[in-house]
């Protein structure tokens, strides 16, 4: 368990599910526990230095020591005087700026057909789908770039070999130091998927982050958000980007598993009336068109008629395959 999420834990901060998760992990072994109360020890000696060290009244308590010893018979008194103020200033500094809160920044994406484009503070860019909510600090500070996601988004990340980029979701963990990635973990949906486009990502079960697959380019894995057990994708979907991208390549694909991804993708919903074609066979590649120019050719191949009313669209008539 990261000491991040414990001292949230202790700050009252986090959904539900999170301090679930972390009182779970405190049950699970006694030396959990022991560890959450080392945490809960420094988190507690902080409170009490909940704003900055006035570090120039610091400096004049030094300077006032070595002014009251002057004289050699005094100088390792001073000295050891000097050492404990210094000692003090910089614990308390470094109590202040673990424990400080943070001001984070909540980026979401509800409803709209179009990815939503999230700079964040070291360069990387996230492209957000629909129903996608993204949290990360204003500025990233200590040993590690930290964000949350619920939803689905496209990462390019800038490459740090000295501050990895994580993101935690609900049931993941995925560790990178530079590289363009898919993931996609929905509140409502059972899995977490992830796509890597390029480089290398590190991408793990949340409640244990020492059993995890090491990805690369066209390389996707699935996690169970329940038993936190996972598998890699055999066979990565090549349209996994399509929501970002508008690329659509269909080889050999369902008739009517084609027809749901454009729905999805569009953010319509699309009927296909004859039941008969729901397993004929598409294979074609559609690049950056409309939907009325996509289901048009669609139509054509399988000697359909469309009719459009509203966000719903109907695909009619048509011969068996």
């Amino acid at each position: 368990m990261d000491d991040h999420n414990l001292i949230h834990y202790l700050n009252g901060q986090g959904d539900p599910e999170s301090r679930k998760i972390v009182e779970e992990w405190l049950q699970a072994d006694p030396a959990h526990d022991a560890h959450f109360q080392k945490i809960r020890r420094i988190w507690e000696l902080g409170r009490e230095q909940a704003e900055a060290p006035d570090i120039d009244q610091a400096w004049l308590k030094v300077r006032e020591a070595i002014a009251v010893d002057k004289g050699q018979r005094y100088f390792l008194k001073t000295g050891l005087r000097v050492a404990a103020v210094i000692a003090v200033l910089l614990a308390g500094f470094w109590i202040w700026l673990q424990l400080r809160p943070v001001p984070m920044v909540t980026a979401s994406h509800g409803s709209g057909a179009e990815p939503v484009k999230v700079e964040l503070p070291d360069g990387s860019v996230a492209w957000l789908n629909r129903n996608t909510q993204l949290r990360y600090p204003k500025t990233f500070e200590g040993d590690e770039r930290l964000v949350e996601l619920e939803g689905e988004a496209f990462f390019e990340i800038k490459r740090d070999t000295s501050l990895p980029f994580r993101i935690q979701t609900q049931a993941t963990n995925t560790e990178v130091l530079g590289t363009s990635f898919n993931l996609m973990a929905h509140g409502d949906s059972s899995w977490s998927r992830i796509q890597v486009q390029s480089g290398k990502v590190a991408f793990s079960a949340r409640n244990d982050q020492q059993t995890f697959w090491v990805l690369e380019k066209d390389q996707g894995a699935m996690i169970d958000k329940v038993t936190q057990r996972g598998h890699i994708m055999e066979h990565p979907d090549p349209n996994f980007l399509a929501w970002k991208t508008r690329v659509f390549t269909f080889r050999d694909t369902r008739l009517e598993d084609a027809v749901i991804l454009l729905g999805a993708v569009f953010d319509l919903v699309i009927k296909l009336e004859n039941g008969d074609l729901r397993d004929c066979r598409l294979n074609a590649t559609y690049l950056e068109e409309s939907p009325e120019e996509i289901l048009n050719s669609v139509a054509t191949l399988f000697q359909l008629k469309t009719a459009r009313s509203g966000n719903v669209i109907t695909l009619s008539g048509g011969q068996t395959c």
